[in-house]
């Protein structure tokens, strides 16, 4: 074997031998691909039901219009309830604040537990010009266990002490009541009796 022939076999094994590692790093690419595509298509796959099942309810609620809105039960109007009074808290002699029954009311003029946040503001209005003795404000959260239900009634049902005594017995009560499901804010208006102490 001549010189020349030597050296064209030791390229020839030489560059044979780097093909063959190419070949498979090549190959182990194409795997790698081929593990990535199968998992596009699988999520292509996904995607698309997700879309069928955002398009089969944008479908559904088009077809029932606007009137299925009267077929939910939302807030209409609110109201503090007759059994709201002056309570005492602290074993100390005479009333230190009101407990105050929120009732929200549906179409149908049912009371019904809907989330929203509550304000309740106590008046003297004996006492002017500064004749706001007290306010409470709750966040839907912090309103959603006050929630009762029971034989003598529905209700959120607040304690709401006033920062100085009252020197009257009737108190005005002012709730506000913003319905999260619509945004809009009810009000209700009415006089409640308590027995504060004078020595307070």
């Amino acid at each position: 074997m001549t010189r020349s022939a030597a050296w064209a076999m030791l390229i020839g094994t030489a560059l044979l031998s780097g093909c063959a590692d190419k070949t498979v790093d090549i190959r182990r690419e194409l795997i790698s691909t081929r593990d990535d595509l199968g998992q596009s298509q699988r999520r292509i796959v996904e995607l698309q039901s997700q879309l069928e099942q955002c398009q089969n309810q944008v479908q559904t609620l088009t077809n029932l219009g606007d009137e299925r809105l009267q077929d939910v039960y939302l807030v209409q109007r609110v109201e503090i309830g007759r059994r709201s009074s002056g309570v005492n808290t602290d074993d100390q002699e005479g009333d230190d604040a009101l407990r105050v029954y929120v009732e929200p009311i549906d179409q149908f003029g049912h009371v019904i537990k809907a989330a929203g946040a509550i304000t309740v503001r106590l008046f003297d209005l004996a006492a002017p010009p500064d004749t706001l003795i007290g306010e409470c404000v709750l966040t839907p959260k912090e309103a959603g266990p006050l929630w009762t239900g029971s034989f003598t009634g529905s209700y959120f049902m607040l304690t709401c002490p006033w920062n100085r005594p009252p020197t009257v017995d009737e108190i005005t009560v002012r709730v506000e009541f913003t319905d999260y499901a619509t945004g809009k804010t009810f009000t209700a208006q009415r006089v409640v009796k308590a027995q504060p102490s004078r020595a307070r």
